[in-house]
């Protein structure tokens, strides 16, 4: 793996710097219907489409655990080159979400992917 330095900033996460990823926890089923995953997807539609048809590709259990890296646009396109890194951390949402000791294994598991598909070591938000 390589070294990859995480970055955590007070502020609006969709401001990061051109060519970073950008971190969220998801669930499996495909929705990003409420809070920062709602902003996720209104800001880039195209990862939300490529994130509802990856989880609609996969069951939950193939999933959980893992992450799906998500590319963004060339910041020649008029994008700020922000990727997406998907955590799929919970196989529900709202109440129905797996439980914090299922939530906090399967993001340490979804890190761990992400570092390793984070070959070029572009540097990494979280909110």
């Amino acid at each position: 793996m390589a070294n990859t330095k995480l970055t955590y900033i007070t502020g609006n996460i969709f401001d990061a710097p051109p060519n970073t990823i950008l971190i969220h926890a998801c669930n499996t089923v495909g929705s990003w219907g409420a809070g920062i995953a709602l902003a996720f997807q209104s800001k880039y539609p195209h990862a939300y489409n490529v994130y509802k048809a990856h989880c609609a590709a996969h069951t939950n259990d193939e999933l959980i655990g893992t992450c799906l890296v998500i590319r963004g646009k060339p910041v020649a396109e008029g994008e700020k080159g922000h990727d997406i890194a998907c955590l799929f951390t919970s196989r529900a949402y709202g109440r129905r979400r797996d439980g914090p000791e299922d939530i906090l294994n399967a993001t340490r598991g979804a890190v761990r992917d992400l570092l390793r598909q984070n070959g070029e070591g572009k540097p990494l938000h979280a909110w």
